[in-house]
């Protein structure tokens, strides 16, 4: 069966990105083999922060007619509207299509078919999960993600106390995310991918898991 984990980190404050960090942050995940070098260029109303949502509509666009036919287009779904700007591979296209943007753009999503197990780094801290969908979101205004953990009160030492919940949720507002989905997927950033999210963001940012 398996569980579908919405692993993400953010600044722990929610401020948003400019676009030149964010490219600068999707050049390091790029260029340090982080994230496979495929990506999509998306804006719109993006809130749900799930790169799942993207992934769903692009699953066949980065075959040069399927993109071809996508490229410029918006998308409407049950809780976004996404209009895919670029497709590219690489640290410069992106920073030239992040360059591009009108102001007025509203969110911002780069899209990542994947997380790059090909690096050794990442293959030794991730080798026992699913390749996800991943996705860096700079939002034009804060949104509202969830991270849910074992209730340290929960197992005593005479067993399980029925009295609490199992797990503790609580929620953080957010506008710069980056974002993983899949199913027994990542929970927590680590190795090559931590190191580049706390350059970014700062040692106090936000390591949050939630579960479908």
């Amino acid at each position: 069966m398996g569980v579908w984990e919405h692993m993400w980190a953010a600044t722990a404050e929610p401020v948003r990105m400019p676009l030149d960090r964010l490219a600068r942050l999707c050049a390091d995940l790029l260029d340090e083999r982080v994230t496979r070098p495929r990506w999509a260029l998306v804006t719109g109303r993006l809130q749900s922060a799930a790169p799942i949502s993207i992934g769903n509509q692009t699953a066949d666009a980065f075959r040069d007619q399927a993109r071809n036919e996508l490229l410029g287009t918006t998308v409407e779904t049950y809780r976004e509207v996404m209009t895919f700007r670029a497709f590219g591979t690489g640290s410069r296209e992106v920073a030239a299509a992040l360059a591009a943007l009108p102001a007025d753009c509203g969110d911002v999503a780069v899209y990542f078919p994947g997380l790059d197990f090909g690096n050794p780094g990442m293959a030794e801290v991730y080798g026992d999960v699913s390749d996800p969908e991943v996705a860096v979101y700079s939002l034009a205004e804060p949104t509202t993600l969830r991270d849910e953990r074992d209730n340290p009160d929960f197992m005593g030492p005479d067993g399980p106390n029925f009295d609490v919940d199992p797990v503790v949720m609580t929620e953080h507002y957010v506008r710069t995310v980056f974002a993983t989905y899949a199913k027994n997927g990542p929970s927590r950033p680590y190795g090559p991918l931590r190191d580049v999210l706390l350059r970014h963001f700062g040692d106090d940012m936000l390591e949050c898991c939630a579960f479908d």
